[in-house]
């Protein structure tokens, strides 16, 4: 608690509500320089900011001390609730949803996943 308390007051304001998109507009103007997002930075970068796009790289997470990467992968969860009131139906659009060509229209949009790192200037 000693160190959030330190640490809070050198955070940019809001950080601790913030979403993704909130990391992005940070990162995009150079409010911070390094982010633990998907790649959602980079395609906006791409959009917005070239010269920051172009400047972009994507890094995997440290080792720590456990030995091996810990960083999240992209899943893709699809979940039917106990207590739907059809099961069978629910079941039925889950397999339709990851067979192709569904599965290819929901997964490509988004680019895959990244830890994006811009260098820090100055």
């Amino acid at each position: 608690m000693e160190f959030a308390a330190a640490l809070y007051p050198t955070l940019i304001g809001g950080v601790l509500s913030w979403m993704d998109i909130n990391n992005n507009r940070a990162f995009l103007a150079g409010e911070c320089s390094l982010t633990n997002n998907g790649i959602s930075i980079y395609t906006q970068a791409k959009k917005t900011a070239p010269e920051i796009a172009a400047d972009i790289n994507h890094a995997a997470m440290p080792i720590g001390p456990v030995g091996v990467p810990t960083a999240q992968n992209r899943v893709d969860p699809m979940v039917i609730f106990r207590y739907t009131k059809y099961p069978n139906a629910a079941k039925a659009l889950v397999s339709f949803l990851m067979e192709a060509p569904q599965y290819p229209k929901l997964i490509n949009p988004s680019y895959g996943f990244g830890v994006t790192i811009r260098p820090c200037s100055g």
